[in-house]
């Protein structure tokens, strides 16, 4: 039978005394800081980096000449250069893209500290729920066993240990060993297939009609107590001064209420590494939708075409927003003057001419300058229309009927928006299929055109159906407490 390796990672917490963790806080703190030396070392020079060699150099001279440098471990100053090679190896490795290094702050980055030698480590398992472990420069320390660990005990998996990392999280020092066993290579098997809907309401919902659910992550007791935590600091941060250090006690509830949030997060992962490890044995293919989350709020014209930022995008529609609000404002104006029927024909003239008029500048080289007419008279239709619409829709009604009147007009507005979108969305991708580059930016442009080109056309055909409806049905019109004759 072959055989694989097979490297995994091990959780346990610490059992630490208050100097041990005085010591590991100031390692991680030095690690903290020599990485962001090194980042200094490295980059100050333009248009060269310095060379592995240069570093090492580097770091032993800090180590001499620095006393606060080496209470580091030597073997731990070694892994941080080692993670720091690694990060710049990967932002120039096209199958693992990654971001540039950077500097690392104090109150963002983890807490962690390299143990690259697992022969350091000496770990023994002291009874049924302890182990213990040797921590460079900290002494021997309990960790809490929660299961064995490859070559330690008789009996339990063969295998090594080769290294482990020190992490504090929400408060406190967890080890994670790096374990290398000797497995039998995984091969195909037969058995059933499954796709996997992830959902709201249902975690997963599995294609053969079953389900994996899971409950709160907190008990009923612990949610009690994060609610009383999360008050509790929000009312010493009333008395707290502007511009002040943090409190003892602010600190303190702060990491009660770290400690909860992480008991939970830590209750989701496992449930998601037992459900992932149940369906891998379950199944011989599993098929999970590629959902997509950022397209389904993206904006074709400015982060397709334009190559606008999220920011930039968000910038751009406020044109339009402000316009709808000043649309909104200057209906209040019109109606008493012009009457609500004659309001809303204006409102959709306006807006049909905007939308038009914006259809009409539309282009792959186009700028934002250039939409604005555009913009600005789409929004000030639309907010003529808003609030002319719901006026019309109340209109005559009985007072104690007004409620479910509003509430269908709402309805309606809706289910019309949805309807009139699913139209536009077909409209304006009807042609883009298959196609890339340059081809498919025109093609979008020309189908977002002709989409906006029906719908000033719906807006026109609306106008004149109000016209012909205000022929044939001389009403009154609203005027908040007076009614005039149109």
């Amino acid at each position: 039978m072959e055989l694989v390796k097979q490297t995994r990672a091990h959780v346990a917490r610490l059992d630490l005394s208050t100097a041990q963790i005085a010591v590991l806080d100031g390692q991680a703190h030095t690690a903290r800081a020599l990485w962001n030396l090194l980042h200094e070392y490295v980059t100050f020079r333009q248009g060269r980096l310095a060379s592995v060699k240069d570093c090492d150099a580097a770091i032993r001279q800090a180590r001499r000449e620095i006393d606060w440098i080496g209470q580091l471990p030597a073997q731990a100053a070694q892994a941080v250069l080692k993670t720091y090679r690694q990060a710049w190896a990967n932002v120039f490795d096209p199958g693992h893209p990654a971001k540039r290094p950077s500097f690392k702050s104090r109150v963002r980055s983890r807490m962690a500290v390299d143990v690259p030698q697992g022969r350091d480590l000496n770990i023994v398992r002291l009874n049924r729920r302890w182990g213990a472990v040797n921590l460079p420069k900290a002494g021997r320390a309990r960790f809490r066993w929660t299961k064995d660990l490859p070559g330690v005990t008789k009996g339990g998996p063969a295998g090594r240990i080769t290294g482990a990392r020190l992490v504090k999280e929400a408060g406190s020092w967890h080890i994670v060993f790096r374990t290398e066993r000797q497995v039998p290579a995984p091969v195909s098997r037969p058995g059933p297939q499954v796709g996997i809907d992830r959902g709201i309401n249902v975690a997963l919902a599995l294609s053969d009609g079953t389900t994996r659910e899971h409950g709160d992550w907190l008990a009923s007791g612990e949610k009690e107590h994060l609610r009383r935590l999360e008050k509790k600091a929000a009312r010493q941060r009333r008395t707290r001064t502007p511009g002040q250090p943090t409190s003892k006690r602010l600190s303190r509830t702060y990491g009660q209420i770290a400690r909860l949030r992480a008991t939970a997060k830590r209750r989701a992962v496992n449930w998601q590494h037992q459900t992932t490890t149940e369906l891998a044995d379950t199944f011989s293919v599993v098929v999970v939708e590629d959902l997509k989350i950022a397209n389904m709020v993206r904006v074709p014209y400015f982060l397709t075409l334009h190559r606008y930022d999220a920011l930039r995008s968000g910038l751009a529609f406020l044109g339009p927003t402000l316009a709808i609000t000043v649309g909104n404002l200057a209906a209040e104006r019109l109606i008493p003057h012009l009457g609500t029927y004659r309001t809303l024909v204006l409102s959709l003239v306006v807006g049909a001419a905007g939308t038009a008029v914006l259809a009409a500048s539309l282009s792959v080289s186009g700028s934002y300058l250039g939409l604005l007419a555009g913009v600005v008279g789409f929004g000030l239709g639309a907010g003529l229309s808003f609030a002319t619409m719901f006026i019309v829709a109340s209109t005559g009604v009985a007072p104690h009927e007004q409620g479910a009147v509003s509430g269908l007009s709402s309805t309606v507005l809706q289910a019309g928006a949805g309807a009139g979108l699913a139209i536009l969305v077909v409209v304006a991708g009807h042609d883009t299929a298959g196609l890339t580059g340059e081809a498919l930016r025109a093609a979008t442009v020309d189908g977002l055109r002709s989409a906006l080109f029906v719908a000033a056309a719906v807006a026109a055909t609306g106008s004149v159906a109000v016209l012909a409806f205000i022929r044939e049905h001389r009403k009154p019109a609203l005027t908040g407490l007076t009614v005039v004759e149109e």
